[in-house]
């Protein structure tokens, strides 16, 4: 287990492993009560193995979310990723994310994380960055990423942060259509969501919205309230974030609201959807993002 890096100030407390990815390990946040976890905190099992999946939020580049057996075509070529989360054949949340980061910069109230990936059989080669900041109740990143190959390639980026399930959390989000899954969490087309269930119109209890989807058309905004943390938060994000995932689970003690580029394996688009939310980026070309959260009591 590498050593935590923590950044605080009065209202907002956030600590980083740089041996897992950069992956934020704790998030607290002060309220009339004492400092409230607004994030599933790291598990111990987790901090000891820089296990992504045990930590509070990790960021997802250079593609977010799973890639049908890691085979994509592009441009006439044939690409191919190795799997990363064993038994699945499907590597998922792209690559830095079981990577040691290089801390480029840290202060009191902000962090820098980069990457550099530059191997002979790993078709992306890239350089990262992610830009950490907290300024009173706010918790804001930028993620960058760079094009270091010889060939143009598809790129997306997103955050994955588990938020705290507790009894009365609700969620709303303004999306559009639902990307349905198969059981291998392979989209297999496009439906409205269900009138009982529409987080996109009102407040929803999330005990509600039994989802583990991605949604289009996402407004960029997202709330988020534990009445019974005295808490609230909203979150909002940039281009190229166009695409929303909720992620519930009905037996864990956190959920999933992830601001994201695109939709789970859009390189093979196997739904035909127009837009995917992939960018091209040529070699040298570089990709931004902002994700912003703005929290409050209620």
């Amino acid at each position: 287990m590498a050593d935590l890096i923590t950044l605080s100030n009065p209202f907002v407390t956030a600590s980083f492993s740089p041996g897992c990815g950069g992956a934020v390990t704790r998030l607290q946040v002060a309220g009339s009560s004492g400092w409230v976890d607004i994030l599933r905190p790291a598990t111990a099992a987790a901090l000891v193995a820089n296990d992504p999946q045990g930590m509070a939020c990790f960021t997802s580049l250079p593609y977010v979310s799973r890639l049908y057996q890691g085979r994509f075509d592009y441009d006439g070529a044939t690409y191919h990723l190795p799997p990363n989360q064993p038994p699945s054949p499907h590597p998922l949340h792209g690559v830095i994310w079981r990577r040691p980061a290089e801390i480029s910069h840290i202060a009191r109230n902000k962090i820098s994380i980069r990457h550099d990936v530059d191997e002979a059989d790993m078709p992306y080669r890239f350089g990262s960055e992610q830009v950490w900041t907290l300024a009173d109740y706010i918790f804001h990143i930028s993620i960058s990423v760079t094009n270091r190959g010889v060939k143009a390639l598809p790129y997306g980026m997103g955050l994955h942060p588990f938020f705290r399930k507790t009894e009365r959390v609700g969620v709303q989000a303004g999306v559009g259509a639902m990307v349905a899954n198969d059981v291998a969490v392979m989209p297999t087309h496009l439906q409205p969501l269900p009138l009982e269930c529409d987080f996109s119109r009102r407040l929803q209890p999330l005990n509600a919205l039994p989802f583990d989807n991605c949604f289009t058309g996402w407004s960029r905004q997202c709330t988020i309230i534990w009445p019974d943390l005295g808490v609230g938060l909203v979150m909002t994000a940039t281009n190229p974030f166009g695409y929303f995932v909720l992620c519930n689970p009905a037996d864990a003690d956190w959920f999933c609201a992830n601001p994201v580029s695109h939709f789970n394996d859009a390189h093979n688009n196997r739904i035909g959807l127009a837009e995917t939310g992939l960018v091209r980026l040529m070699p040298g070309e570089s990709l931004y993002g902002e994700i912003t959260l703005r929290f409050h009591e209620l």
